[in-house]
């Protein structure tokens, strides 16, 4: 199914959607799944699983991973336009090294999830009742604007 994705969902070389799962096991794995969403909902795009959250080891696997995709990859492009994912550094710079052509953009909720942990951290001395307020705010602007990174 994944590679019948790759071949002939168009939306697979417009986005791919990117979730980790870390400590999923007794080793502690690490899982990335690769999804493009179409009419019926997430489809596959492919998967990889690392005992490790270095960044040096995703980029090896993201390289891998690359690598043994066919020439129908991404709907024959190669590479997706864009990859949304969360707030990871180290899993978008790897991203960003095995797919410069790509855009690698910040999905909304875990921004406004990452806007809301800092806003409730008491070392930023943000009064209680403006925080409700600065998040509203920051939601109605991550409505219209795209964060690339």
């Amino acid at each position: 199914m994944i590679l019948q994705t790759h071949k002939r969902i168009v939306q697979a070389s417009e986005v791919v959607m990117i979730d980790a799962s870390g400590g999923v096991d007794k080793q502690r794995h690490r899982i990335y799944f690769f999804v493009t969403p179409c009419v019926a909902g997430g489809l596959p795009l492919g998967i990889i699983i690392t005992d490790s959250e270095k960044e040096s080891v995703f980029v090896e696997a993201l390289q891998c991973f690359k690598e043994l995709l066919p020439s129908s990859a991404f709907y024959s492009q190669q590479y997706p336009q864009s990859f949304l994912t969360d707030n990871d550094l180290k899993e978008i710079s790897a991203i960003n090294k095995i797919y410069p052509k790509s855009l690698t953009l910040l999905c909304q909720f875990h921004m406004l999830k990452a806007m809301w942990a800092w806003l409730c951290d008491g070392k930023h001395n943000i009064a209680k009742d403006l925080s409700s307020g600065i998040i509203f705010y920051g939601r109605s602007c991550s409505k219209n604007k795209i964060y690339n990174y």
